[in-house]
């Protein structure tokens, strides 16, 4: 997902005729894979008491993989990742940096900091737009693309920090574990809102045509039905459902906004 928002973010932002701009995206696609890779590893280094409870099936947790080989692997993808964006231009090599960052104290500090962490992943997720953006000298107009995407996914880990508060009670402070669940589904469900009700503004700023409006639709309504659902029962079965039509919405947004840049 985040190699496709880096060539929507590209799509959108330049002219992907261009040889010039094709090779930065190439570029920009692989260091957002490899640094995408190395945040998740880092997550799952530090996540090791909680997914012993929630997902002990994990590569760490089961045994499959040690700790300090996963740390390694961590660092070499970043590393990797970084010094790929020097070869594109500037700006996208300070949003590779930034983004590292992030992405290792999201996983050492951040992720125990109720709705700062949560605020984190919806940056780290929005940027991708914006480094494909950058990668062809338009990070204008990405910009939008990174307020929908960072607004949606704030929803969804809201409604994740919801589904994992048993594992997490007692080992991590989240927004569940602290304003417990019914303040949070209202957090999700408020953060959900507004990215629904930001959706048209790429049509309204005739960034996209109607094809895209259509498309968005569609993923608007899964998102909707999702937060009516958390909002009707306050239970972690339901922010469960909802966190997965959440990413179900976001996957459907992601092919509107392909949509969008073709037509």
């Amino acid at each position: 997902m985040a190699v496709i928002a880096v060539l929507i973010g590209g799509a959108v932002a330049g002219d992907l005729t261009q040889l010039v701009n094709q090779f930065n995206i190439a570029l920009a696609m692989v260091a957002a894979f490899l640094i995408t890779g190395a945040g998740n590893t880092i997550n799952d280094y530090y996540d090791l008491e909680i997914d012993m409870v929630n997902a002990p099936e994990r590569p760490i947790p089961s045994g499959e993989i040690g700790q300090s080989t996963a740390k390694t692997l961590s660092i070499f993808l970043f590393i990797l990742g970084i010094t790929l964006s020097i070869f594109i231009n500037v700006i996208c090599f300070f949003i590779a940096i930034i983004n590292s960052l992030l992405l290792f104290f999201y996983a050492r500090n951040l992720k125990r900091t109720p709705l700062i962490g949560n605020l984190a992943v919806g940056v780290l997720v929005g940027s991708t737009f914006l480094f494909g953006g950058a990668a062809v000298e338009g990070l204008a107009i990405a910009i939008i693309l990174f307020i929908l995407a960072a607004t949606a996914t704030v929803g969804r880990e809201v409604g994740k920090d919801i589904e994992d508060i048993k594992g997490d009670l007692g080992v991590a402070e989240t927004v569940a574990t602290k304003y417990g669940i019914e303040h949070s589904s209202y957090i999700a469900v408020a953060s959900t809102v507004v990215a629904v009700s930001m959706s048209p503004l790429p049509y309204t700023l005739n960034i996209f045509g109607v094809e895209y409006l259509i498309s968005v639709t569609i993923a608007n309504l899964v998102f909707i039905y999702g937060a009516i659902q958390l909002y009707r029962k306050k239970t972690i079965e339901s922010a469960s459902m909802f966190q997965k039509n959440s990413k179900t919405a976001m996957i459907l947004a992601l092919i509107s906004f392909i949509i969008g840049s073709i037509f």
